[in-house]
């Protein structure tokens, strides 16, 4: 350290003679502070250095806002951005950064190559691997062309690849990656460079994490040689190599080796940080885990404990009963891990109540964190943030309060299950909506997204500064620590009180990106209009299926084992019947399909509600479950679908995503004049021909859809003014001039539903003449748009099977509607029989015509396709794919007789009064 203090104050004495004798700006002025800067960085002083490398920007736009420093120090800026966690600032840095050096260089220029890589590095922290893989294999391609195949720049460049791939779960890619980059670091810096070294650590870390400890142990060991032979022996490199030694052997089972290395990784970091640091913390952790495999959870409680003492800076308590504050916890995501590990080890040493309320203790805290951090979802990659860290958690807290409440039969424990479920669905949203926030939202001003998005960044950069200046003080006084946490409460209180205007005037905005309430069972109850309708919760762990069985009078908890066949018998009850063994055996294939059906009416709904004492059942789905319509469920097994006990025969069915939704859903009631948008546009055997279906892994085929100018003029007849647009008409621009003076949307057209990007989800529009719009709406689209309907009908095949991912329920175009105003949605589950779709759509506006609630509505016109179909047509697959989303009021009091009607109408009492005169003369 003698040596950096040293440094330190030459430094500084050289930047008061520079700032004494050169005038302002100047390039060499800027050097000492950008150079500064970068010794900071090196010495951990993050906030300090940023500090510095913003002074130097300043001093270089001064002189030429596109001088190549302005860059390099646009480029300083990003790094500590990242380091900091804030993605997008950093994007927005390097991008600058590459506008300059391309104006200057040119787009061959070594530094160039270098940001595609740090663009790629942002992409894969942000969870977006694609994007990541097309940055990095550009910059990769730069700089090969610029300094040839085997540059240390293009093992780094490799390296990030391998992250990529490590991070997306590719080992073989991320293998292959590692491999390519250390025989580079090999050739040019020699077998034994500590720069080498590291990439023998990736290699043998990755190995491990792909299943391979066994092949990933030759690479750790000799990185650990490198560095022992090194200045390096006592390095965090050194600690981070014993710490991955340590897990792979405790991989193999091979403990006492496990420990020894784990101690050692230990023992350096304890004397590089004291008691105090993120890697401490996870060295803690790792011990924790070494015991805990050992069936010795006292001492991996002990070590979990250690663990969060180190991560907090306010926390010293030895109870390992206590958990800390959310203050003051240095890295919030590896916080996350702790708390689960704790949590997790409590549940298992749980012999009483004791245990399991420290455990739920545990996961309470962190839902709690992962509420503050849910608007960061998307700046830290939120489907792998939900899949990794806080769907495991929610799926924890909700067993151990399940457990408590078997155990005491106590309310409170049942209201929190019901929590974890809750938090659990609405995780599952924002995972959905990855990267909406970059985008404009109907009626929102961009200024104050935009700010609320700023001051939330700057939070979390003061945040940081707080940390770094309590670990690495850079005074002995406490003003500048003083200084800092003054800016960090001044910046959250501005952050406050812009969240209460948004709150107030844009509620569905706020609620979206920052709200956290969550709907209690009591309150639920509450919202239940009579004793005829029940709502159903389910949740589904990889063994357990619980359920929430609600009605005005009671709740009651089950849960069962998880039936083996679940997936494979909701799957087969998805699927078109097979046509060959119909006409062979028709009774067997009705048996084989009522069989399963039969099963699962008992597993989900038998088993909780004599269902004839309901008329309305309220489906929160969750899992796999968000697959399947109830209605195709039956009470009785048979060979005929025409005379089976489908569960549509005896109440009427909605869907919700959560019960909190549910609840807000039945507070929305309009009495707009139903005016009816219709759109259908014409599809051509060309188009499914093309690659659109296969772009981002979409679902359904895009063949020609023969009966949907049937379907929209069939509804159109009970909505007088109603607005048609068939065929080339039907474009993506005319539902955006036309959709937001409608009280009905009827959309019969293809949707394609993304696996693996929700928001790219979309509908296939007739393409248009103008070059604004490229005929395909997506999901992003519809939040910023206003669409007050009333309900919005989107028959189109495979609207509502958004993609399900680690227990993700139907994220799709549906709650986009929903976002952008629809009251309610009827939707399709599946690619189904275009004309069967219409006759059903058809029945549906008739029963609303009569002022039936949309959900029996769509029942009673179920029945009626039933009742004239052939045996095989009465398969629920050609009727149970529609499903209601939403608000179910009616639409309207009394029945409109449609047009033709009121012709018919006419020619009888023309033809009355004929016979009338005849009858007279």
């Amino acid at each position: 350290m003698g040596r950096n203090d040293d440094a330190d104050a030459y430094y500084l004495k050289c930047m008061k003679i520079r700032e004494a004798e050169l005038p302002y700006p100047n390039i060499a002025l800027g050097g000492v502070y950008y150079n500064y800067g970068v010794f900071l960085t090196y010495l951990g002083r993050t906030s300090e250095a940023m500090a510095y490398s913003q002074k130097a920007l300043d001093n270089y736009k001064a002189i030429d806002p596109d001088h190549p420093r302005v860059g390099d120090a646009y480029l300083s800026i990003g790094q500590k951005y990242v380091e900091f966690g804030d993605y997008r600032a950093g994007r927005d840095c390097f991008l600058e950064s590459l506008r300059i050096f391309r104006k200057a260089f040119g787009e061959k220029q070594e530094r160039v190559g270098t940001i595609y890589n740090l663009l790629g590095n942002i992409y894969r922290l942000n969870g977006d691997f694609e994007q990541a893989r097309i940055y990095v294999e550009r910059g990769l391609e730069i700089t090969r062309s610029v300094l040839g195949p085997d540059h240390d720049r293009i093992a780094s460049a490799l390296t990030t690849v391998g992250d990529i791939e490590a991070d997306a779960g590719n080992y073989p890619l991320a293998l292959d990656a590692y491999r390519r980059a250390l025989e580079i670091r090999r050739k040019i810096l020699g077998d034994d460079n500590p720069n080498t070294a590291f990439l023998y650590f990736l290699t043998g870390q990755a190995s491990r994490e792909a299943g391979l400890p066994r092949e990933g142990l030759p690479y750790l060991q000799h990185a650990l040689k490198i560095y022992g032979d090194s200045d390096m022996g006592e390095s965090e490199d050194m600690a981070n190599v014993c710490a991955s030694l340590g897990l792979t052997y405790l991989d193999l089972a091979e403990y006492a080796v496990s420990l020894s290395y784990l101690r050692k990784d230990l023992v350096i970091l304890r004397q590089l940080y004291g008691n105090t640091h993120p890697y401490l913390a996870d060295s803690y952790s790792n011990e924790g885990l070494w015991f805990e495999r050992q069936g010795r959870l006292d001492s991996a409680l002990y070590y979990y404990h250690e663990a969060m003492r180190a991560m907090s800076l306010d926390f010293d308590e030895k109870d390992i009963y206590a958990t800390p504050g959310l203050t003051g916890i240095m890295l919030p995501y590896q916080f996350l891990d702790i708390l689960k590990m704790k949590g997790d080890a409590f549940a298992e040493r749980a012999s009483g109540t004791k245990d399991l309320e420290a455990a739920l203790d545990c996961y309470r805290r962190g839902g709690e964190l992962i509420d503050r951090l849910r608007s960061q979802y998307r700046s830290q990659g939120a489907k792998l943030f939900f899949q990794q860290k806080a769907d495991p958690l929610f799926a924890a807290g909700f067993r151990t309060a399940w457990r408590l409440y078997e155990q005491t039969n106590d309310r409170r424990q049942a209201e929190a299950a019901f929590w974890f479920a809750e938090r659990s669905k609405a995780g599952l949203l924002t995972a959905a909506l990855q990267g909406v926030a970059d985008r404009p939202f109907a009626g929102v001003p961009d200024s104050l997204r935009l700010h609320a998005e700023n001051l939330r960044s700057r939070i979390s950069g003061a945040e940081q500064q707080v940390n770094d200046e309590r670990l690495w003080p850079s005074d002995s006084t406490g003003r500048q620590l003083s200084l800092l946490k003054s800016r960090q409460t001044a910046l959250q209180s501005s952050f406050d009180s812009l969240l209460a205007v948004l709150e107030n005037r844009f509620p569905a905005f706020y609620q979206l990106n920052y709200g956290t309430a969550t709907a209690s069972l009591a309150a639920i109850q509450h919202k239940i209009p009579d004793k005829r309708t029940a709502v159903l919760e389910y949740f589904l762990t990889n063994d357990r299926l619980y359920t929430f069985t609600i009605t005005r009078s009671d709740v009651n908890l089950s849960a069962a084992d998880r039936p083996q066949s679940l997936d494979e018998d909701i799957a087969y009850l998805r699927s078109p019947p097979d046509r060959t063994l119909w006409l062979r055996e028709p009774d067997k294939a009705a048996a084989d399909y009522l069989s399963r059906s039969h099963r699962l009416f008992g597993i989900l709904i038998g088993q909780y509600l004599d269902v004839s004492r309901y008329d309305r059942l309220v489906v929160i789905p969750h899992g796999i479950l968000s697959y399947m319509p109830f209605e195709g469920l039956s009470s009785d097994e048979g060979v005929d679908f025409r005379q089976a006990d489908f569960l549509v025969r005896r109440c009427a069915v909605q869907y919700a995503n959560s019960a909190t939704l549910w609840a807000a859903d039945r507070e929305n009631r309009s009495g707009r004049e139903k005016k009816l948008l219709g759109m259908a546009p014409a599809y051509g055997n060309a188009l499914a021909q093309t690659n659109i279906a296969q772009d981002l892994n979409f679902r359904g085929s895009l063949g020609p859809l023969k009966f949907n100018e049937t379907e929209i003029s069939q509804a159109a007849e009970y909505f007088p003014g109603s607005i048609l647009l068939n065929g080339a008409a039907a474009t993506e621009l005319a539902f955006k001039e036309n959709a937001p003076d409608a009280a009905i949307l009827h959309l019969a057209m293809h949707a394609l539903v993304s696996d693996s990007l929700p928001m790219q989800s979309r509908l296939i529009f007739a393409p248009g003449q103008d070059t604004l719009e490229d005929g395909l709406l997506h999901a992003y689209e519809l939040y910023n748009m206003k669409l007050p309907a009333e309900m919005a009908v989107l028959s189109a095949c495979n609207t509502g099977f958004g993609r399900l991912a680690a227990g993700e329920g139907v994220m799709s175009l549906a709650h986009a509607f929903r976002y952008a105003g629809c009251k309610s949605i009827i939707m399709s589950l599946w690619p189904a029989e275009d004309e069967g779709t219409a006759k059903i759509i058809a029945r549906f506006y008739a029963h609303l015509a009569d002022g039936l609630p949309k959900d029996e509505a769509l029942r009673l016109a179920r029945l009626d396709y039933l009742g004239q179909a052939d045996l095989m047509h009465a398969h629920p697959y050609y009727w149970a794919h529609l499903v209601a989303v939403g608000d179910m009021a009616p639409l309207r009091k009394s029945r409109t007789i449609p047009v033709w009607g009121w012709i018919l109408a006419a020619l009888a009492l023309a033809a009355a009064v004929r016979i009338f005169r005849v009858r007279k003369s």
